[in-house]
């Protein structure tokens, strides 16, 4: 599919997005500019609320923690949109039945803002080479995009095991815009169409 299209189809997304996330941009090869996409990413922080359900005598149990997008996405799927099979916490699919575009949608938060959109733009070899770049300085990226100033864990077969307190551990890296988690890691930055 041309940019273009994939772009326009992203933005009528954006558009729906809007009263449900604090912030959302299209990522991957639309934003890099490639003349041909075959899918479309998306990066977002859901609108978050805190809530008590209220009983006869006044407030019940204590307050959790709602997503405004998730209560949206359980009412119905945006216009022109079918569910693609992924449904989890931090990343789902849909499918653009007009023109069978997927768009795989990936739930940051502010702290994990910068690492999201900057993994998620690409391409995958710059997005790997991002994640070589914290292991070699002595860091991780992990649940969630959030960039941790511990290097991780490796597991018996050579794997990295990532950071078992997550959004929670206390030596994150807030990346709050993509420059500062370029800056972290002690990379230049580059305009994501010279992303290679």
């Amino acid at each position: 599919m041309k940019n273009e299209e994939a772009a326009e189809i992203g933005y009528q997304l954006l558009e729906w997005l809007a009263p449900y996330c604090r912030r959302a941009e299209i990522a991957g090869s639309v934003r890099r500019g490639k003349a041909e996409v075959k899918d479309l990413e998306i990066v977002a922080i859901p609108v978050v609320e805190m809530r008590q359900e209220l009983g006869l005598f006044g407030p019940v149990g204590q307050p959790v923690e709602v997503s405004l997008l998730e209560e949206a996405l359980a009412r119905s799927l945006p216009p022109h949109w079918q569910p693609g099979g992924k449904n989890g916490r931090k990343y789902k699919r849909f499918v653009h039945f007009r023109t069978w575009l997927a768009c795989d949608l990936f739930l940051a938060t502010p702290e994990s803002w910068g690492g999201a959109l900057a993994v998620r733009t690409g391409p995958a070899e710059f997005s790997t080479a991002l994640m070589v770049r914290a292991r070699r300085i002595g860091m991780q990226v992990s649940g969630g995009y959030y960039l941790h100033r511990h290097a991780a864990r490796v597991g018996p077969d050579g794997e990295a095991i990532p950071c078992e307190k997550g959004e929670h551990c206390v030596m994150i890296v807030p990346c709050y815009e993509e420059i500062e988690f370029f800056e972290a890691l002690g990379v230049e930055w580059k305009e994501p169409e010279e992303r290679k």
